[in-house]
């Protein structure tokens, strides 16, 4: 029998409009943001009323590049977005119910697959941010979230 053993440290922390400001939906994507957020991230949205994980839905997703493609995709979806068009129209209903949207990255700071640590940052190979976006899925349903799909 095969054994694969993944082995993974990371935070969540949230994403910053501009220092000591964190993003909330819709707000516009800021020059810090397109310096900061431009490459490859695992990344999640949390509803909230008052505080983080209060009504534990969070959408659990991954890009190539974050801000501004990724980020824009969701703000502004085009015609063929159908996805990011389901996505924008659930935000802004959660907003008419007075709820808060924040956008959080994943840094990961230990990623080792079969025992072997990669060298390079994981999140650059979209193989590995799919399988850690999976991970996350799994951990914030065993910590009973509503794991909305993208």
């Amino acid at each position: 029998m095969d054994q694969l053993q993944i082995e993974l440290k990371y935070r969540w922390f949230p994403v910053y409009l501009r220092e000591k400001v964190e993003y909330l939906f819709p707000m516009a994507i800021s020059p810090h943001m397109r310096l900061l957020y431009k490459g490859p991230a695992v990344f999640k949205w949390e509803v909230f009323q008052k505080i983080t994980g209060d009504k534990k839905i969070v959408y659990i997703g991954e890009a190539q590049e974050l801000c501004p493609k990724r980020l824009y995709g969701y703000l502004a979806p085009g015609p063929t977005q159908v996805a990011n068009q389901k996505v924008n129209t659930e935000f802004r209903a959660y907003l008419k119910e007075k709820l808060s949207i924040r956008l959080d990255i994943c840094e990961v700071a230990e990623f080792k697959l079969a025992g072997v640590e990669t060298t390079q940052n994981p999140l650059n190979d979209k193989h590995n941010r799919r399988l850690l976006v999976e991970a996350m899925i799994l951990d914030h349903q065993k910590k009973s979230y509503t794991v909305v799909d993208l």
